[in-house]
């Protein structure tokens, strides 16, 4: 009796599930056929607007949507241009004037009893249109048929169920976001993905909508002057952002390896040139060297500049070294030296917070006294990057 009921149960759910599986890839299909698709080949501009409800806590809400646009621009041939809203704008205008063709909101978006809507879920945003009946339409049936694609899932747990320690419900198999980026990016500088996961954890939270209040942008926190030099212009975008970074951090390991420092003392060297400006780093190294320091191993270094013996002007080193320390203590983390919601984690958390009060007290994204919104002072740190990596083989590397 019981297991009747149970498959009674089963099968009323089942059911209409079935049903709907099987009429929306055909409603699609047919607006494709009869060249009713009104976003086909379109030129699509959208704005996401979701600061006011995305928290670590609820998750990669504006990454998952930018994700989204993108798979909805490519699965109809449309070409789209995806930008973040400006804080407090109202884009009722934009969507009354065309000027942008998507505005992905809260649900409880003051415009929302004027426009159409197209809602996911309350908890992942809510697509905003000019009111259009077949556009309308064509949204309905494509998102409720992408919901029930059988990758859905794993679509939805990059962005939901991936490592994050102020949320529970982790999928053990994904750490980011964009765990495939990494592994493909960070083999050009022979680094394991998951240290570059913690380099952009320590940048960003994983979040794309990370932007300094001196400029630097993005997943890994690149200021658009430097992402320029690479030829890369749009730093919202996951894989421009994670590609510049890598060409900026291969640029550093050169002009390190001028300097006779190898191995895993390079990586330290390049994290904290990643955070200081490479001349910062190599006018250090000089300082050093010159007071009988041995360069070579990064502990030396680093003692040299936290301890009593430091004369340097223009380097003080506290914010860098505690930054190398946070980035690898997270990478220890991520790939399982240390156990998740140890005293150990909370311990690298705390100087997490530590280093980014260090950085707000200062005024500056670097201890160093490089202002990352300064082009000017960004092309004279390029200029003296020339120099360093024209000189590499002829200073005494000792």
């Amino acid at each position: 009796m019981g297991l009747k009921r149970v498959t009674k149960k089963f099968l009323r759910f089942l059911i209409p599930t079935l049903i709907v599986l099987a009429l929306i890839p055909l409603s699609v299909g047919e607006l494709s056929q009869s060249g009713k698709n009104p976003y086909e080949n379109a030129q699509l501009r959208c704005v996401i607007a979701l600061d006011s409800i995305e928290t670590l806590r609820t998750g990669y809400l504006t990454d998952y949507n930018y994700e989204l646009l993108k798979q909805f621009a490519s699965d109809n041939s449309a070409k789209i241009r995806i930008t973040l809203a400006g804080d407090g704008a109202d884009y009722s205008d934009s969507l009354l004037c065309d000027s942008i063709d998507i505005l992905v909101a809260p649900a409880t978006w003051k415009g929302e009893a004027t426009f159409r809507k197209v809602m996911m879920t309350d908890s992942t945003g809510t697509w905003f249109i000019k009111p259009d009946r077949k556009k309308m339409k064509y949204l309905d049936l494509w998102l409720g048929r992408f919901v029930r694609m059988e990758n859905y899932f794993s679509f939805y747990n990059r962005f939901f169920a991936c490592y994050n320690p102020y949320r529970k419900g982790r999928d053990k198999r994904i750490l980011t976001p964009y765990d495939d980026l990494l592994k493909e990016y960070s083999k050009s500088i022979g680094w394991d993905w998951k240290l570059l996961a913690s380099l952009m954890w320590n940048e960003s939270r994983f979040k794309i909508s990370v932007k300094s209040k001196r400029g630097a942008q993005g997943l890994m926190q690149v200021m658009p002057a430097s992402a320029a030099k690479f030829g890369i212009t749009d730093l919202l975008d996951p894989e421009e952002n994670i590609k510049c970074s890598v060409q900026i951090l291969s640029r550093l390991q050169d002009i390190l390896k001028g300097y006779g420092i190898e191995g895993a003392e390079l990586t330290k060297y390049t994290l904290a040139a990643y955070n200081a400006g490479s001349g910062n780093i190599t006018d250090a190294i000089s300082t050093a060297r010159s007071k009988k320091v041995d360069v070579s191993r990064w502990s030396n270094f680093a003692e040299y500049f936290t301890g009593e013996r430091n004369d340097a002007l223009r380097f003080e080193g506290l914010e860098t070294i505690a930054y190398v320390r946070v980035v690898l203590g997270r990478y220890d983390i991520f790939r399982g030296v240390v156990p998740q919601n140890s005293a150990q984690e909370k311990e690298i958390e705390l100087e997490e917070q530590q280093v980014e009060q260090m950085i707000d007290s200062l005024g500056s994204d670097s201890l160093g006294g490089i202002d990352p919104g300064n082009e000017e002072t960004r092309d004279e740190e390029q200029e003296q990057d020339d120099k360093i990596r024209d000189s590499v083989g002829k200073e005494d590397s000792r």
